[in-house]
């Protein structure tokens, strides 16, 4: 009786630390929707329209909870924050119809104690759409689940995914719509035959 009272007493603590050390809690990941530059290949409603999708895909397939904002939070908002928060800034590169990434992450602890040196910078190379989006993700510092499901609605056509983006883009502009809807269409087809072949 007495074993079996412990038992239940040890497994309370653990399960006390363990909700106290943020276990089984979503990530709470500030999401830095910055502008980007010229140079990225980007227009700023392209840019917008990918910074969207990485959001549906984190949101999806990860343990997040994504608050949006335009600029890393300053100094006197990171005493605010819980130290485990993650800062995510993203830049996208266009080249040609392979994308690249530029991922910038640092915890609101570490910029809080070390200010700009807490960034951790990863290069993920030009690739194509799908591999650069598995590459984000692998790069990421915490755990995001594999999808068949989700890498399907990624075009495996790397020109279908930049067709992707712009329908995403104008679906947000009202005289836009009727087009936006058809490049969807556009990608949908495509996305069929291409999958018929494999």
């Amino acid at each position: 009786m007495w074993a079996l009272v412990a038992l239940l007493i040890s497994a309370l603590g653990t399960a006390w630390l363990l909700h106290r050390r943020g276990f089984g809690r979503p990530v709470q990941v500030l999401y830095v929707e910055s502008d980007g530059v010229l140079e990225d290949g980007l227009d700023p409603d392209l840019r917008r329209a990918f910074l969207d999708l990485v959001g549906y895909d984190l949101e999806t397939l990860a343990p997040v909870a994504l608050t949006h904002t335009a600029m890393p939070p300053r100094p006197e908002h990171l005493g605010r924050l819980p130290g485990t928060a993650l800062v995510l800034e993203l830049h996208p590169r266009r080249e040609g119809d392979l994308l690249a990434i530029t991922v910038r992450t640092a915890s609101a602890g570490a910029l809080q104690a070390r200010g700009a040196s807490a960034w951790q910078v990863q290069q993920i190379s030009a690739g194509t759409p799908r591999e650069a989006f598995e590459a984000l993700r692998a790069s990421l510092p915490f755990p995001v689940t594999h999808q068949t499901a989700a890498d399907r609605l990624l075009p495996a056509d790397a020109a279908s995914f930049w067709t992707l983006l712009q329908a995403m883009a104008w679906h947000r502009q009202n005289e836009r719509l009727p087009a936006a809807m058809a490049l969807a269409g556009q990608v949908t087809e495509l996305s069929g035959e291409i999958s018929a072949k494999e």
